[in-house]
C-alpha cells in the first residue's frame, strides 16, 4: 500500500520480542532507510521490558526469519 511520495505500509507484519514480552502483527512502515529503525512508545516498552533496560533490544520474527535489532551506543 503506497501513501504517498515514497512512504508506505507493508502487508506483510512482523512480530517484536523483548525480554519480557511479545507484540504480534506490527506493521512495517517507510520509507526505506540505512539501518533498521525501531520506533516504540513508552507503553511498547514496558509491555515488552525495555523500559528499563533498552540496550537489550528487540528481535523482529517475520516469515523470512528474525533478526536482533538494539538501541545505538
Amino acid at each position: 500500500m503506497v501513501i504517498s511520495s515514497g512512504r508506505f505500509v507493508a502487508k506483510q507484519r512482523l512480530a517484536l520480542v523483548g525480554p519480557k514480552g511479545r507484540i504480534d502483527g506490527v506493521a512495517i512502515v517507510g520509507p526505506l532507510v540505512e539501518a533498521t529503525e525501531v520506533s516504540l512508545a513508552e507503553p511498547d516498552e514496558e509491555r515488552l521490558g525495555l523500559s528499563q533496560d533498552p540496550g537489550r533490544g528487540v528481535i523482529l520474527i517475520g516469515p523470512a526469519g528474525e533478526a536482533k535489532v538494539v538501541a545505538p551506543e
